[in-house]
This record gives structure tokens, C-alpha cells and sequence, in this order.
């Protein structure tokens, strides 16, 4: 995907959307606990971002995440 975008912008092809740093992820506590946050990473002057209260559920979502895209990749 980096090498796309680098050989469309060297020949001028448009490069489409842009990553604006929106974003979300999960936090592993271990324990079968995780926590979530979402937000801008990369706002100016400081990131813009908002992390959801740990617990089973977040944990659970993580792994049905983590299940869907293995099944995707492998």
C-alpha cells in the first residue's frame, strides 16, 4: 500500500483519500480485561481522543476483532 501511494505520487496519478488519524483501538489488561479508545491520533495541538472504561465486554469485542481478521488473513 506504501508502495502504491509513493509510485502513484511520483507519476502523478491521484493518490485518493488521505489518512486524516481517526482511529480506534484496543488495550489489553490482561485478566480477560481490555479497554477502547477512538478519537483523532493525530489532532494538533494534541490528540483528540476518547478511552472507554475497561472491562469483559471490550475484552470480548477485541477477540471476536482479533477472530474476524485472522480469518480474513490466513
Amino acid at each position: 500500500m506504501v508502495a502504491d501511494l509513493i509510485a502513484r505520487r511520483l507519476t502523478g496519478i491521484p493518490t485518493g483519500s488521505t489518512f486524516d488519524g481517526t482511529g480506534e483501538c484496543f488495550i489489553e489488561m490482561g485478566r480477560g480485561i481490555a479497554g477502547f479508545a477512538r478519537g483523532n491520533f493525530y489532532a494538533e495541538p494534541v490528540p483528540t481522543i476518547h478511552a472507554y472504561k475497561p472491562g469483559r465486554h471490550w475484552h470480548a469485542g477485541k477477540i471476536a476483532f482479533e477472530r474476524h481478521w485472522w480469518a480474513q488473513w490466513w
